[in-house]
């Protein structure tokens, strides 16, 4: 037998093709569109939606889970969303942080922080059809807190916090190696590690560790500690 309950104020719905799943109270928070054995705790305007099973909202205001993004959590916070097929992604807490388009990421937790892949050679159609994560070009990155921080197109990446730091590639790549895998920035301000030359060869297994305004570029295996405008 089906069973879905449903707690707290009357705004509160699960649609009935979400089977097994429970909204424990709060108001205007919402279970849709086929999203199975799926929680939400509490909180007000919390959102998970389209197929996104086995997947929880603890709490916070405005949080969504939305388009095939199984298996993921959010955990209290405002306006915080795993979309686009993150599956089994983990969104801990804070204010407006987002992972799109990249599976088994991370967010701690800070303000504004994104984990983002682009579709590479997906199309549209296979999104809605819930594509292979590994047809994304970001997955497994994580950022811990911070505020202002991006992880683009980018593999296995770490940022630790900070302010306003970025791993990313802007060129598209036509293999997984070429999208900066195992980088880390452990902290501090306007650090960047890219790498946008479409044709260039394999990056990435860099770090910075702190300071301000520290770039490193298509590069490979290469360090800074810390210090400004390295």
């Amino acid at each position: 037998e089906t069973v879905t309950i449903r707690g707290g104020t009357a705004a509160n719905d699960v649609s009935s093709d979400s089977n097994q799943s429970f909204v424990g109270g709060g108001t205007f928070n919402l279970i849709q569109q086929s999203s199975f054995n799926s929680v939400i705790g509490a909180g007000a305007h919390n959102l998970i939606n389209l197929n996104s099973d086995f997947s929880s909202i603890l709490s916070g205001v405005s949080c969504s889970i939305d388009s095939h993004s199984d298996k993921s959590f959010i955990g209290a916070g405002s306006g915080s969303k795993i979309i686009s097929s993150s599956n089994q992604s983990f969104l801990g807490a804070g204010a407006t942080n987002t992972i799109k388009f990249a599976s088994s990421s991370f967010i701690g937790a800070g303000r504004g922080n994104i984990v983002e892949g682009s579709l590479g050679n997906t199309t549209a159609i296979e999104i809605l059809g819930n594509a292979p994560a590994e047809n994304f070009s970001a997955k497994v990155s994580s950022i811990i807190g911070g505020e202002d921080n991006t992880i683009y197109n980018a593999y296995e990446t770490l940022i630790g916090g900070g302010y306003q730091n970025k791993i990313f590639r802007d060129a598209p790549a036509d293999n997984v190696l070429r999208y900066n895998p195992t980088n880390a920035i452990v902290g501090g301000v306007g650090n960047k590690i890219s790498n946008n030359n479409q044709n260039s060869g394999f990056t990435g297994y860099n770090i910075i560790g702190a300071g301000n305004a520290n770039v490193l570029s298509g590069s490979l295996m290469s360090s800074i500690v810390g210090g400004s405008g390295n």
